[in-house]
């Protein structure tokens, strides 16, 4: 099944270098998910959200917590993808939720935009919290 999926992530998202941001509601989680396993092996990737998610959803072998400051932040990423070429970045754990890393996604991917001296082939990035509703609407303001 799995392998299954793998095939067809990449049938339907060619490889295209940069960051994808997934919005909306319903499955962003899990389309994260299958889009990182599906170009982990191949590419290195670059995982995070710039909202919450369900902190028993993180996978603690290709975890990394930001810290202090932006360079100590580029020091454990560049340790941990020592080990392997892909990486989610977050800043804490807090009431059973994952938060995203604090840091820019683009400075941590991009490595002419960061002081990191880090690539990253491909960013996946849950960019908006859905809250568990399948549906969302503007909200009137």
């Amino acid at each position: 099944m799995a392998l299954a999926l793998t095939q067809q992530m990449r049938r339907a998202f060619s490889y295209q270098p940069g960051i994808t941001f997934i919005v909306g509601a319903g499955g962003k989680t899990s389309l994260l998910f299958a889009l990182f396993h599906s170009w982990r092996e191949t590419f290195s990737v670059l995982m995070t959200t710039t909202t919450r998610m369900a902190a028993d959803q993180l996978l603690p072998e290709f975890a990394v917590q930001d810290v202090d400051t932006y360079e100590k932040t580029c020091e454990a990423i560049a340790a941990h993808i020592q080990y392997g070429k892909s990486v989610f970045v977050y800043n804490r754990i807090e009431a059973g939720k994952l938060y995203g890393t604090s840091y820019p996604v683009e400075s941590l991917v991009d490595p002419g935009s960061n002081g990191c001296e880090l690539y990253f082939d491909l960013g996946f990035v849950e960019a908006d919290g859905a809250q568990n509703r399948l549906i969302k609407f503007p909200k009137a303001h």
